[in-house]
């Protein structure tokens, strides 16, 4: 599988089960976008004030310009744009002169709207308020205003052709007066009858256009609207808005659309590693040796080992998966003593080695787990034993390792070399020729040995062990080890040669909180700055051998008996201490 996010998109294109992936990690941002846009749209509905609705269909007939008709004698034609016409009249329906009708007969108006129906002579009037009473009265009042105005404006037609044919009339009749004048004072017989011509011609024009004159008077008193109510509007009985169903539904689809974007974008700009394919690909091939689930750990004391303390859960199955790959990679390359470490703070590499201890006791390889982290000191906290004398302790002389090293109580072959007091300069002890001769020692009394060392990122202390090991083991924690953080890693132990074994991905199949913060950072104390006044800083080199007196098991190593210890006797005390005679 394609990864997600920059460190592997170099390498190839998302799949659809690359998105998929992306909407199960981000699921619980996805869902409370949804959860959010919808309550917000949901509640902005419920306290909207309910509004209602009544509609009026109103026909319209194309009633041609009949005065026209009576003045040049034609029939009327049928618009040429339907819906141009029928714009019009909308026009009409809404404009202030049917407004002012609407005032004039019920002393107030509200809102309509006019829409006009396609490929139809039919206008909507609909008329909203939020009382019932009142849309179902104003969408009745404007369809008859609308009858009112329409009739007016056809009445108007017919009065301006009256008022012109009347003037013509009179012209006419002015000229004829004016012809007579002229025939009364002529000498000649022939320019009367001349004259007497153009008098009857006019005479004959005037009587034509009293007759139309009549016949539009006549047809101005039935003139009637171009439009005719199909069916009065009734009360309506459900509000149009608010409707809380739709809001809820655009407000999800909102809801979702915004998640999702939202998804993405944080996918885009996490560069956590989240499988194990994306830690190989910043690792440059090295194997994933382990790939450990998210478990809720129960708060008790000592912390939880999941290994030891619920040995049939997921997590116990994948830490014993991890000791077969150790087991086997000791076969291989004859590693006994590992090292394991971690970019960053918070990222599992204590309780990992403290299960993976576990596991191997549990199959018969004695184990030593060693913590070399004199800052932050924890795995002691794992099996209930006491940090007052340990690794620190032996470096420095106070105690022999033998004294140092504590029997894990009910678990047989484990054995822990705590921490022990905080020297004062963790990086020069370690830096010492004693901690090799301590992990030789180890080396002999143990078959495995486990060292716990601090993040790699703030301090030089891994990259220091690193160098006296056989091989390291690098935990990141998915959702949380950036790769750029990881890739740093695996240079800066790269850079002085310690080798490299493999992986651990921990704190899988889970949805992963982004903003983890583990407190292991670059200035929270690890450093050379630090300084304990209680305690002198003392020499790396302090003049004390260390004494183990193995026995001989039988075991060749290089052609040479390899010795260990013998176990602890059954009558050892519960501390511990002592297990190397």
């Amino acid at each position: 599988m394609t990864s997600v996010h920059d460190v592997s998109a170099a390498v190839g294109d998302l799949s659809l089960r690359d998105y998929l992936m992306v909407v199960r990690r981000r699921k619980w941002i996805i869902v409370l976008s949804v959860l959010v846009v919808t309550a917000t749209a949901l509640g902005s509905a419920m306290l909207q004030t309910p509004t209602y609705q009544a509609s009026v269909l109103v026909k319209v007939t194309f009633n041609p310009n009949q005065a026209s008709n009576i003045l040049d004698g034609s029939q009327g034609v049928v618009p040429t744009d339907p819906d141009r016409f029928m714009s019009d009249e909308a026009q009409v329906a809404s404009s202030p002169q049917t407004t002012n009708v609407v005032i004039q007969k019920f002393g107030v108006a509200s809102g309509i709207a006019v829409t006009p129906i396609a490929n139809s002579y039919l206008l909507r009037f609909t008329a909203t308020s939020d009382q019932p009473i009142n849309a179902q009265l104003m969408a009745n009042a404007y369809a008859a205003a609308y009858n009112i105005v329409s009739r007016q404006q056809n009445q108007a037609v017919y009065a301006g052709g009256i008022l012109s044919l009347a003037l013509k009339i009179k012209g006419l009749q002015a000229t004829v007066a004016n012809l007579r004048k002229q025939q009364t004072g002529s000498a000649t017989s022939t320019a009367n009858q001349g004259l007497q011509e153009t008098i009857n011609f006019n005479l004959s024009q005037a009587s034509n256009y009293q007759n139309q004159l009549d016949n539009l008077s006549r047809a101005q008193a039935t003139v009637q609207s171009s439009g005719s109510i199909v069916a009065l509007a009734g009360k309506p009985s459900t509000p149009v808005a608010p409707k809380p169903l739709n809001s809820a539904i655009v407000g999800a689809t909102a809801g979702l659309a915004l998640g999702l974007t939202a998804a993405f974008i944080l996918e885009r700009l996490d560069d956590s590693v989240k499988s194990n394919h994306d830690i190989e690909a910043v690792s440059d091939g090295l194997p994933t040796l382990g790939i450990i689930p998210f478990e809720t750990v129960p708060r008790q004391e000592p912390l939880y080992v999941a290994a030891r303390d619920h040995t049939n859960s997921p997590g116990a199955e994948a830490y014993r998966s991890l000791r077969t790959s150790v087991r086997l990679l000791c076969l291989d390359q004859s590693l006994r003593v590992l090292q394991v470490t971690s970019p960053s703070q918070g990222e599992g590499k204590s309780t990992t080695i403290a299960n993976l201890g576990v596991a191997l006791a549990q199959a018969g390889v004695r184990t030593t787990i060693v913590c070399s982290d004199f800052r932050r000191p924890k795995l002691h906290t794992y099996f209930g034993l006491s940090n007052e004398i340990g690794f620190s302790s032996a470096l420095v002389g106070d105690v022999p390792l033998s004294e140092a090293v504590q029997a894990v109580p009910g678990q047989e072959n484990l054995y822990l070399l705590a921490s022990g007091p905080r020297p004062g300069n963790p990086s020069e002890l370690l830096s010492g020729r004693r901690v090799q001769k301590i992990f030789e020692a180890l080396r002999l009394a143990s078959d495995v040995v486990l060292v716990d060392a601090p993040p790699v990122l703030p301090v030089t202390d891994a990259s220091i062990i690193g160098r006296m090991v056989d091989g390291t083991l690098v935990v990141a924690r998915a959702g949380v080890t950036s790769s750029k953080d990881l890739r740093r890693t695996l240079d800066v132990l790269r850079q002085v040669k310690v080798p490299l074994v493999g992986l651990v991905l921990n704190g899988t199949g889970r949805a992963t909180s982004y903003g983890y913060t583990g407190g292991y950072g670059y200035g929270y104390g690890y450093g050379y700055g630090y300084t304990d006044s209680s305690r002198p800083n003392v020499d790396p080199n302090p003049p004390v051998e260390v004494v183990v007196e193995p026995t001989t098991n039988g075991a060749k190593k290089n052609g040479a008996a390899e010795t260990r210890p013998e176990p602890p006797a059954e009558s050892e005390p519960p501390s511990g201490r002592g297990v190397f005679r």
